[in-house]
């Protein structure tokens, strides 16, 4: 399902995140795969051992997939992990190819209950995308990015989630560098384009503000309620992000309210 031509599907969400700059055409489903030990040994103190899950699951594959072919992995089992479904990546030796393989490991309860949401926000991560959430200490609070909250609007019985924030885009190289504008000091004025669905021309879709003495500082999106994805944002307008370029969660929702809340009117400009 998530790689048929039906909507929603990976493909699709992802065409449209990138502004068609990434897709996941030729995309294939291989299995299912006994592996050769039980749950017991890939999951054992609470802890999934997710290289050897991986590296066992390519071997017993390996015969009936050309893993030339592909760019990246998606780990499938038919029950759960350690609790949460992961993505990053794996060191794997397949067909000649010794590399860093982008990678996810999803359970049996992300294809029953999450579906879409969580598989795009674990590819994501496959792509090193970090997390971001709001200024609250909770990861996964933000609906404004994929990357905190992926699950923003249910389709058909399963959680759909919105797009990612600009600073992930350009992570990934999806702002052109002619739409990307660093204010200096004084007053300017910009116009901003929606990055979601970006109009031709040479508006910026990002703008960045340097905090002075810090390696912090903030980016400027402008988000609509547009496209397949950001339909179902919880409103319009500007969402301003501090960066913080050495945590974990590098992206933070500026929410001066301080009620709790990254989703409400406070955190929309």
């Amino acid at each position: 399902t998530l790689l048929s031509n039906s909507y929603p599907n990976m493909d699709h969400y992802y065409r449209e995140v990138s502004a068609g700059q990434m897709d996941l055409l030729g995309s294939q489903a291989f299995g299912w795969f006994d592996l050769p030990q039980p749950r017991s040994f890939y999951v054992s103190g609470g802890s999934a051992n997710l290289s050897v899950l991986a590296r066992h699951c390519a071997g017993v594959a390996d015969p009936v997939v050309d893993f030339t072919q592909f760019f990246g992995l998606i780990i499938q089992v038919n029950a759960d992990l350690d609790g949460p479904a992961w993505g990053g990546s794996t060191f794997l030796t397949l067909d000649g190819q010794s590399r860093s393989w982008p990678a996810a490991w999803m359970p049996l309860w992300a294809t029953q209950a999450s579906k879409y949401g969580v598989y795009a926000h674990e590819i994501g991560h496959s792509l090193g995308l970090p997390h971001s959430s709001g200024p609250y200490g909770s990861t996964y609070d933000s609906e404004w990015d994929v990357m905190s909250d992926s699950y923003l609007w249910v389709h058909a019985g399963s959680w759909v989630a919105g797009q990612t924030i600009v600073y992930h885009r350009d992570l990934l190289s999806w702002i052109p560098s002619n739409r990307k504008v660093t204010a200096g000091p004084g007053s300017q004025t910009y116009t901003l384009e929606y990055a979601g669905l970006p109009p031709p021309g040479t508006n910026p879709l990002m703008v960045t503000i340097p905090i002075p003495g810090s390696s912090h500082y903030y980016t400027l999106e402008a988000r609509k309620k547009l496209g397949d994805y950001d339909l179902h944002l919880p409103g319009e307008g500007v969402i301003i992000h501090r960066i913080r370029p050495n945590m974990s969660v590098r992206a933070v929702v500026v929410d001066p309210d301080n009620n709790g809340d990254p989703n409400d009117a406070g955190a929309i400009w």
